[in-house]
């Protein structure tokens, strides 16, 4: 119904992405009989989905781009907040090994979902 809808999730995506694996089991088991041929898998979705990668943990933040992909995770920092990342490239690039990896989220992403790249 809403073509072209972009959705992103602060803090890592919250509980999102660990519920991906449970939306999908309840739609095969429950929902697919039920439901319009336009409803589709939800993991299906996620290329309309984004989350920041404001994690605060090294293993949630790789989790995240593990679930995802790095085409689908922005850097998030929190600023100003006093629960703010001082320095989000730098927590980035310690969680992450692959270069390509780390300028993807630290601005590829976005600029690709704002159209400015």
């Amino acid at each position: 119904r809403l073509p072209g809808l972009k959705i992103c999730y602060s803090h890592g995506g919250g509980a999102f992405p660990c519920l991906l694996g449970r939306w999908d089991h309840g739609f095969r088991d429950r929902l697919s009989a039920q439901t319009e041929a336009t409803i589709r898998m939800p993991t299906d979705y996620l290329v309309d989905m984004y989350a920041d990668s404001l994690t605060h943990d090294a293993a949630s933040l790789r989790f995240l781009v593990e679930r995802l992909g790095a085409s689908q995770v922005l850097l998030g920092s929190d600023h100003p907040f006093d629960m703010g990342e001082r320095d989000p490239v730098g927590k980035l690039s310690e969680a992450v090994d692959d270069p390509d990896v780390v300028a993807a989220i630290a601005g590829g992403t976005a600029a690709r979902l704002l159209g400015v790249s």
